[in-house]
């Protein structure tokens, strides 16, 4: 097979975005972590059900589903209690 101008570009742009991703994922990565580092210093804030689930939701990206699953609630029972876990956190910053 013959290797055109078009094939090049085509894997340029490949290579390219394959680099795009891996920074994408280490910048992820490293968002999740600060994430969970600043979870820890507020933790006491939250109920042992409200930290799991926040940390399952946020630094584990698990889906409602599967966290209600975990919990034997419904994913809109986990909805509410994200919603708590929200104003609280409003609340934190209403106070700093």
């Amino acid at each position: 097979m013959k290797i055109t101008e078009k094939h090049k570009l085509s894997a340029q742009l490949f290579l390219k975005n394959r680099e795009e991703l891996s920074k994408h994922r280490r910048e992820a990565i490293e968002n999740r972590r600060l994430m969970w580092e600043n979870l820890k210093k507020i933790r006491k804030v939250f109920t042992i059900k409200e930290y799991a689930i926040l940390k399952m939701r946020t630094i584990e990206c698990r889906t409602l589903e599967q966290v209600g699953r975990d919990f034997g609630v419904t994913r809109e029972r986990v909805r509410q209690i994200e919603f708590k876990i929200e104003s609280k956190l409003k609340n934190i910053n209403a106070d700093s």
